[in-house]
C-alpha cells in the first residue's frame, strides 16, 4: 500500500497529513517523506495516531505548519539590507532552517548564536551549496574550529534540503 498525503487548510494554518503503512520487511514505518517535507517548513505542531485497517497497521502524521518565510525584508539598523536579501525564497527557507538549528546549538553550548555561525556564513554556505566539509573551507570566516564542531550538522541540513538525503 502506498503512502497517502493530504493537504488541508483549517483557518490560517495549513496541515499536511501523511498516512504511512507499516513495512513488514523492515519492521518500521518509513517516515522519510515526512522528514523531507518538514525540513524547510516552520512546524507548529505534529499529531500522530496509529490505527489498523484489515489487520494492516498504519501511522497517521498530521503536520501543522505556518508560512515558511515572512514577507518582511531583513533590514539592519543602519538601513542597509542584510545578506539575506541575496537569497531567493527557497534559499530563505533553508536559511530559516539553519537559524533554527543554530539557536539550539548555541543554547546547548551556552553562548550567543553568532558564535556558532553568522547569517553571512549561512548565506555563503547556501549560495555555494556546501554539502560537504571540504566545501565549507570556501566560506570566509568559518574556520577549522567551527568546521570541526558544527560542519557535519550544517552540511547535513544543506544536503537534506537540496538532495533530500
Amino acid at each position: 500500500m502506498e503512502l497517502q498525503r493530504t493537504t488541508k487548510r483549517l483557518g490560517l494554518m495549513p496541515i499536511r497529513i501523511f498516512t504511512i503503512p507499516f513495512n513488514e520487511e523492515t519492521q518500521t514505518f518509513h517516515d522519510d517523506l515526512v522528514t523531507q517535507f518538514c525540513v524547510n517548513k516552520r512546524i507548529h505542531k505534529i499529531d500522530t495516531r496509529f490505527f489498523t485497517r484489515s489487520h494492516q497497521p498504519f501511522w497517521t502524521v498530521a503536520v501543522h505548519y505556518g508560512q515558511i518565510l515572512s514577507e518582511e525584508k531583513n533590514i539592519r539598523v543602519s538601513g542597509t539590507p542584510g545578506p539575506e536579501h541575496l537569497l531567493d525564497e527557497q534559499q530563505k527557507a533553508l536559511l530559516l532552517r539553519l537559524k533554527e538549528w543554530r539557536k539550539g546549538a548555541a543554547e546547548a553550548a551556552g553562548f550567543p548564536v553568532y558564535l556558532v555561525a553568522t547569517n553571512a556564513h549561512f548565506v555563503a554556505m547556501i549560495q555555494q551549496k556546501c554539502v560537504s566539509l571540504e566545501s565549507l573551507k570556501l566560506v570566509k570566516g568559518f574556520g577549522k574550529s567551527k568546521m570541526e564542531k558544527y560542519g557535519a550538522a550544517v552540511t547535513a541540513i544543506i544536503r537534506q534540503f537540496y538532495h533530500g538525503e
